[in-house]
Parts: structure tokens; sequence; C-alpha cells
């Protein structure tokens, strides 16, 4: 994602115009969306766009940019993802299209998942572009005793509703179909994750269990699904389409694997993994067909790709 660009584009913004600017508070369950817009007055709007375009000048937004990875991010980087992790693309277009808009008066801040700010950068060559920034709500806590209030002056008045805070720190931005990840623990609170996680692995667990060569793989296949770890290792595995017949085409191999790296697994008589329901062995099985394992080339050191 070019951030410079986002920043000139912002810097041409016209936030005369009310929709330039607009303000998306989102309640997200699983019944579905719904969304409450409050209107944002032109020093509201003014105040957004100069604490975004600050925020993307500073020094964090020109780190290296590499493609997302489930098992971790490599040290000083960001990340770019499609719009299709999590279920984002059709989570933001239910937002814009499909979600009911509430007064605002109707919303329960307690109930507020995330927020998201859509700017509406004209484009010359082909209409407006849509350039979004969410953030993972976090509601001011209540003082349990007290009073809460402000100055005017030297004098202190009290208020009692609620205080709702838009601050300068960005989890995601949203441009041109791709997604940025600034906070990867947020994706947890915006998107679907763990339903995207499932739907994956279970296809990626179809796939393993036409080969027949993993003995109780109904078993195997459930506790899978059950650990949180796996069902991300096993997710970001299907980005390579070819890892599972690749695994299979190298089976004969596996023996020699398991020997050399002291692995927990167990094959029968007719070379079949003969899976006994630990831990130990599916983390391992996922590690040979995700091919983990390497040797290096001077000397002969074998190592696992924490990455892969």
């Amino acid at each position: 994602m070019d951030i410079k660009y986002v920043i000139e584009r912002l810097n041409e913004l016209d936030v005369s115009q009310s929709e330039a600017v607009t303000l998306y508070f989102i309640d997200k369950r699983k019944k579905g969306l719904t969304a409450f817009v409050p209107e944002l007055g032109l020093e509201v709007r003014k105040k957004l766009k100069e604490m975004f375009k600050t925020t993307l000048e500073s020094p964090i937004f020109e780190l290296i940019q590499k493609d997302f990875n489930l098992n971790g991010r490599e040290e000083d980087t960001l990340e770019i993802a499609d719009l299709s992790i999590g279920r984002a693309n059709e989570i933001i277009n239910d937002i814009f299209s499909n979600a009911p808009q509430q007064d605002i008066e109707q919303m329960q801040l307690d109930n507020i998942n995330f927020y998201l700010i859509e700017f509406r950068l004209e484009n010359i060559d082909h209409g407006t572009d849509s350039f979004k920034i969410l953030r993972r709500f976090y509601k001011y806590k209540k003082l349990k005793k007290g009073l809460k209030g402000y100055f005017t002056g030297n004098h202190f008045k009290e208020f009692d509703e609620d205080i709702v805070g838009v601050d300068c720190d960005v989890d995601l931005i949203i441009f041109n179909d791709e997604m940025l990840v600034v906070n990867r623990a947020s994706l947890n609170n915006i998107f679907d994750m763990n339903d995207f996680y499932i739907e994956k692995t279970k296809a990626i667990l179809d796939d393993i269990g036409t080969y027949n060569k993993i003995n109780n793989f109904e078993l195997f296949s459930k506790e899978c699904l059950e650990d949180r770890n796996l069902v991300k290792r096993f997710t970001q595995l299907q980005k390579d389409e070819n890892a599972v017949s690749s695994f299979f085409n190298h089976y004969a191999n596996l023996p020699k694997v398991i020997d050399e790296v002291s692995l927990e697994i167990k094959l029968d008589s007719e070379g079949n993994i003969d899976y006994q329901g630990q831990y130990v062995e599916r983390l391992d099985i996922f590690k040979c067909i995700a091919d983990k394992f390497y040797k290096t080339l001077l000397k002969g050191v074998i190592g696992e790709d924490a990455l892969r």
C-alpha cells in the first residue's frame, strides 16, 4: 500500500463537503451488523483529516510491507492482506450496503465492537476512492464513585454523559482492495477470524482425508478443528495449493524425516500414520504436511521454518 500516495490524496480532500468524511460505530453480532452514523461538523471533519494525516506520516508507516502470514509477523514490518481474510470484504460491504443505520441516540456503547472512518477521495480517472481506517472501540471507563466534569475558566462543571473517544491510532487500513494490518490483535475483534479459520481448515482436512493415510482420521480432524493454534496454521497452509498433494507425493520420505528429526509420529505395518490423539503427534503431522523442516547446505544442520 502506497502510504505516501494516500497522504497526498488526503491533502487534497475537501472536507467542506459533509460526505467527505463519515464515522461509523459498528455493533457486530452473530445475527448481523448495525451501524450508528453521527453527523460530523466541519471542524470535526477537519480534525479527523489532519489527525490521521499526521498518523500516516509517523515512522511506523515507513516499515517494509510483507504479505500477511497467520503464523507470525517478521520483526519491523507491516503486513498486507487481501480482503478475504476474516470475511473482511463481506463485512465492509454489509456496513455500506446492508447494515441498518440507527439513530445515534439508540447506540449502546457496551455493544460497539469497532469504529470505521471513511474518507472519500475524489479521483479524476475513476470517480471516488474510499480510504478506510478501522479501530477497535474502547469505551472510557466509568468512575465507580465520584463525578466527571470539565473546566470552564476557573469553574468545574459536572456532566453525566458517557465519553466517546476517537484516537489517532490505527488498527487496520483499507484502500484499493488491500488491507494494511497495523495491529493484528484487532483482527479477531473486528472481523470473523475464528469462522474463517474453521472454514479454511475444514477444506484442507477434507483434502488430506482423501488420501487415507492417517488412521483415526475422524479423531485427528476433530482435534485439529478444536486446536486454535493449528486452525491458524492450516489456514495459512491453504495458500499453497500444492501443499497437501506434494506431501503425499513425497510420502515415502516420511520415515526418514521422523527418524532424523525425532518426531512423535508412529507408522503402522502398512506405513500409514497411526494417530493416537496426542497434541505433539498432531503438531508433528502438520509440520510434515507443511514441509517445515530443512537441512543447511554447509553443516547439514536440521532446522524448522517457523513462518512456513
